[in-house]
């Protein structure tokens, strides 16, 4: 639907379309690996249709200030959610337009998870992925952030259950796997989740017991 209103220039119903399902357009529409291209049908004619492309085109025209009308919020329900990465916020955004009150815990001083830490700068340019995260907590202000929030730590489930109707858990993976082989706890050896951090500029947290 959203190449369709590209075609007819309503860019902003392009955007609302796309991001019904996906709310990082900025971020898809430069590191999305674009499988759906390789698959499309035009590409034995005159090559597949530039999705990935389409998506950055709609958000360069809109432009960063771009911003959905605010959401509220209907429901006397909340949502605890345990982690800012893709399903989280994706998570997040859903609720939050079907009307609940959403809490997001966020174990680092900023949104996004993996794709802060694990995209390379040279893929995605600084500023990128926090433009998507202004766009969801402005579309939907009943999203309240809790920042350098441990869960173990900082606050536990039972207590989430106590302040929540409803808990979801989108921790994903933050801490790297040992490859399992005589030699790997050398401190030399480093692995790949480590590895983007540091290379991105963020510091490996203690692991909450």
């Amino acid at each position: 639907s959203y190449i369709g209103y590209i075609w007819e220039d309503r860019i902003e119903e392009a955007y609302e379309a796309i991001t019904a399902t996906n709310p990082f357009s900025s971020i898809c529409g430069r590191v999305c690996d674009a499988p759906c291209e390789p698959a499309c049908r035009r590409a034995d004619s005159d090559g597949p249709i530039a999705i990935r492309n389409l998506k950055r085109f709609v958000m360069d025209q809109l432009g960063k200030d771009y911003h959905l009308p605010a959401i509220e919020v209907t429901k006397s329900q909340t949502v605890g959610i345990v982690g800012s990465g893709p399903a989280g916020m994706t998570a997040a955004q859903d609720l939050a337009e079907a009307g609940y009150g959403v809490h997001l815990y966020e174990m680092t001083d900023r949104l996004g998870g993996m794709m802060v830490w694990g995209i390379p700068a040279f893929r995605l340019p600084a500023g990128i992925i926090q433009e998507d995260m202004d766009r969801i907590l402005k579309h939907c202000p009943g999203i309240k952030v809790h920042y350098n929030t441990k869960l173990g730590q900082d606050v536990t489930l039972d207590e989430l259950k106590e302040r929540h109707d409803a808990v979801l858990l989108c921790i994903g993976s933050w801490w790297g796997k040992n490859m399992g082989v005589p030699g790997d706890d050398d401190p030399r050896v480093v692995d790949g989740v480590s590895f983007l951090r540091q290379v991105n500029g963020g510091e490996r947290p203690e692991l909450p017991e």
